[in-house]
This record gives C-alpha cells, structure tokens and sequence, in this order.
C-alpha cells in the first residue's frame, strides 16, 4: 500500500505545529508530530534532531541516539545537532 501524498506545504503545518507542542511542553504531541512528518519525509533533519530530543527528554537514550545519527548523517556541518547528540552521549553515561 502506498503512502498517502501530502503536499511540502501540509507536512511543514505538521512540523510547526509539533514544534509549538515541543515548546510549550508537550512531548507526546511533539513526538507524534515528528513521526508523522518523517513518515512523509523520512530525511527531515529538523524532525529527526527533534524527534532525538523528546526522546532524550523521556531518557530513551537509544532511540535519540539514532535519530541524533540520521539527522548528523544528513547535516554533518549543523552545530545544534552536534550539541544535542554530544549532551544526549553524556546523560546515557556514554562519553
């Protein structure tokens, strides 16, 4: 079965309404959100350095770090991603 299309326009809704989720504190919102949009885009960088950011927040280490990965591997120059997969490295007592 293919996935339903949706247009750039609708999936960056999903994401700005996941991030106003995120900021005011609600992460399960925040997280269905950044799946959702990497269901449509599976390359967004912003949603998988997010998404990686819930789920240190919730101290599930292991799926940050694979987000905090993917997001590094599609933008190796991107500061805020290096800190954040640095400060989640440190709290798993992996650095």
């Amino acid at each position: 079965m293919m996935a339903q299309r949706i247009s750039p326009e609708a999936v960056r809704n999903i994401f700005l309404t996941a991030y106003e989720a995120h900021r005011l504190g609600d992460l399960a919102s925040a997280e269905r959100g950044y799946r959702e949009v990497l269901f449509y885009f599976p390359n967004h960088q912003d949603s998988l350095n997010l998404l990686g950011v819930v789920c240190h927040r919730r101290r599930d280490y292991s799926t940050a770090e694979r987000q905090f990965s993917r997001a590094l591997a599609l933008a190796p120059a991107e500061p805020v991603f290096w800190s954040n997969s640095g400060q989640q490295l440190i709290d798993a007592g992996s650095l």
